[in-house]
C-alpha cells in the first residue's frame, strides 16, 4: 500500500445575494465561473478528457445514490445520539451560496419558537474556518453545526457503513457524486473503508482537479493512499445575441465542424452589434465610464472572435454568413435589464463555462488553441453582464425587478431544454462540447448559484 498522508481542507464563508455582493465589490464573477467549471466540469469529465490510471475492483457507488443520481445518505445513518432533523449543507468557495444537499426530518419541527430556530439554522449554515461542508441539526430549540472531520466523527460515532465513510471524506471538501465509480466510490477493507473521491485543489489559473484514493478508519481518520491529476484548465463561447437577430439561412459547409464554426463566427459577429447597441443605450442612461469602457472592450473582443472563428470555418470549407439585425430605437432601462438577464446573466455565463471546457477538451488543436483565448475574453463578458445587472437593476422599481428575476428563471428553463440533447459525436470530439449530462449539470450549478 502506498504512503498515506493526513488530509485536511479549508473553505470560505457564505452570504445571500449575488447581485448585492457584486454591487458591494465582494463577488469576483470571473473567479466565480472558474469555480463552477472546476466543480461541475473537472469533477465530472474524467472519462471525457483524461484517461484514468486508477483501477477500482470491488469499489461501488454509495448505497444512498438515488435513481436520479442524487446522494442522500442521511436517512441511512445510525447515529449514536438520534437527531430529530439533519441537513447536509455545502457552501461554494467563491459563490457564497448555501446548498442543502440532503435533509431528513422536519426542520425546527419540534421547536417552541420556530422563527428563532429557523434563524439559528440559517446562521449555522455559514461555514467556520474548519470548512464549508457540514451538517446542521435541530432538536427542539437546539441548533447545532457539525463542521470538520472531528465533529463529523463525533456525530457519526464509529464509521462502520459506506455512507458514513463517504460523509467523512465529504466533510473535508471532497466531492461525493453518483453515476460513475471513477468519480466517487467506496469499498470495505480491513480497519475501515477505502474511498475514491475528487477534489478541486486549485480553483484559479489553472483550475486543477485531482482524484484520490482515501482510507477512512473506523475512528474517522482520513489518509491519502494515492492521487492523480484528472483535469487542468488553463483558460465555443458564443457572444451575446442582439435583439432581433435573424436566423441563419441555407447550408454552410460539408462537415458538422465547419458548419458549427460558421455559426459561431456569425454569432460572434452579431455580438459586435449587440455591444454597439449596448454602448449607445447605456450612454443615454448615464452609465458610469468604467461600464462603458468595458462594453467597448467587449466589442473589440468580439471583432477578433468573429475573425478567428470565421477563418477556422473557411479553412474547413464552410461559408460564413453576416448577421442580420434590424435597426431599432433606444430602449428603456427595463428592456435593457430583461435582455441582459437572459443573454448576459444566463447565456453568456453558461457560454463562458463551456468555453473553459472546450479550451481543455477540443481535439481539433487549432480550435482548442483559439478557445483558450476566447474563453478568457468571454469570462470577462460574463462578468460585464453581472456588473451591468448590479448597476441597472437597483434602479428599477420592485415590479420591474421581479419581472427581470422571472426572465432569468425562464432563460434557465429554456437553456435546460436546449442542452438536454447530446451534440453530434464528431462535433463533440472536435470542438470539445460537453455531453447533455455535463451541460445540464453546468446549468443546474448556475441556477443554484444565481438563485
Amino acid at each position: 500500500m502506498a504512503r498515506r498522508v493526513q488530509i485536511g481542507a479549508r473553505m470560505s464563508r457564505s452570504s445571500p445575494s449575488l447581485i448585492d455582493l457584486i454591487a458591494a465589490q465582494r463577488a469576483p464573477v470571473v473567479r466565480m465561473l472558474r469555480v463552477i467549471a472546476g466543480a461541475s466540469i473537472a469533477a465530472t469529465l474524467g472519462a471525457g478528457c483524461a484517461d484514468s490510471h486508477f483501477s477500482h475492483p470491488d469499489f461501488v457507488e454509495s448505497p444512498s445514490c438515488t435513481e436520479s443520481h442524487a446522494w442522500q445518505p442521511l436517512d441511512a445513518l445510525d447515529l449514536p445520539a438520534p437527531r430529530t432533523h439533519l441537513a447536509l449543507v455545502a457552501n461554494t468557495q467563491v459563490l457564497t451560496v448555501v446548498t442543502v444537499v440532503d435533509e431528513t426530518g422536519t426542520r425546527c419541527g419540534d421547536a417552541t419558537d420556530a422563527t428563532t430556530c429557523t434563524e439559528a439554522f440559517d446562521a449555522a449554515t455559514i461555514p467556520t474556518s474548519e470548512g464549508a461542508h457540514h451538517v446542521v441539526s435541530t432538536d427542539g430549540d437546539r441548533v447545532e453545526a457539525w463542521t470538520g472531520r472531528a465533529r463529523f466523527a463525533e456525530l457519526l460515532g464509529t464509521i462502520d457503513t459506506p455512507d458514513e465513510a463517504l460523509m467523512m471524506v465529504w466533510s473535508e471538501g471532497f466531492t461525493v457524486e453518483c453515476g460513475s465509480v471513477s468519480r466517487s466510490a467506496v469499498r470495505e477493507v480491513e480497519g475501515g473503508f477505502e474511498v475514491i473521491a475528487r477534489k478541486t485543489v486549485r480553483d484559479c489559473n489553472p483550475i486543477v482537479t485531482r482524484r484520490f484514493v482515501l482510507f477512512v478508519s473506523s475512528a474517522g481518520e482520513i489518509e491519502e493512499i494515492a492521487s492523480e491529476e484528472v483535469e487542468r484548465m488553463d483558460g465555443a463561447c458564443a457572444g451575446r445575441r442582439p435583439e432581433g437577430l435573424e436566423p441563419a439561412r441555407g447550408v454552410r459547409g460539408p462537415s458538422a465542424v465547419g458548419r458549427y464554426l460558421a455559426e459561431i463566427a456569425r454569432l460572434e459577429a452579431s455580438a459586435v452589434i449587440a455591444f454597439e447597441v449596448m454602448e449607445r443605450e447605456l450612454l443615454a442612461l448615464g452609465a458610469p465610464e468604467a461600464l462603458l469602457r468595458a462594453v467597448r472592450e467587449a466589442r473589440a473582443d468580439e471583432v477578433r472572435h468573429a475573425e478567428v472563428m470565421g477563418a477556422l470555418a473557411r479553412a474547413r470549407g464552410a461559408r460564413v454568413e453576416a448577421p442580420v439585425v434590424p435597426s431599432r430605437p433606444l430602449r428603456d432601462a427595463l428592456a435593457i435589464a430583461l435582455e441582459n438577464a437572459v443573454e448576459g446573466c444566463v447565456r453568456e455565463t453558461f457560454g463562458a463555462i463551456v468555453g473553459l471546457h472546450q479550451a481543455t477538451c477540443a481535439q481539433d488543436p487549432a480550435l482548442r488553441d483559439a478557445m483558450r483565448v476566447i474563453a478568457e475574453d468571454e469570462l470577462r463578458h460574463a462578468d460585464l453582464s453581472w456588473q451591468l445587472a448590479a448597476w441597472l437593476e437597483p434602479r428599477l422599481d420592485d415590479a420591474a425587478r421581479a419581472e427581470v428575476d422571472r426572465a432569468r428563471a425562464r432563460a434557465l428553463v429554456a437553456l435546460r431544454a436546449e442542452v438536454a440533447i447530446d451534440p453530434d459525436p464528431e462535433l463533440a470530439r472536435a470542438a470539445g462540447l460537453p455531453s447533455a449530462r455535463v451541460a445540464t449539470e453546468i446549468v443546474e450549478r448556475i441556477a443554484r448559484s444565481i438563485g
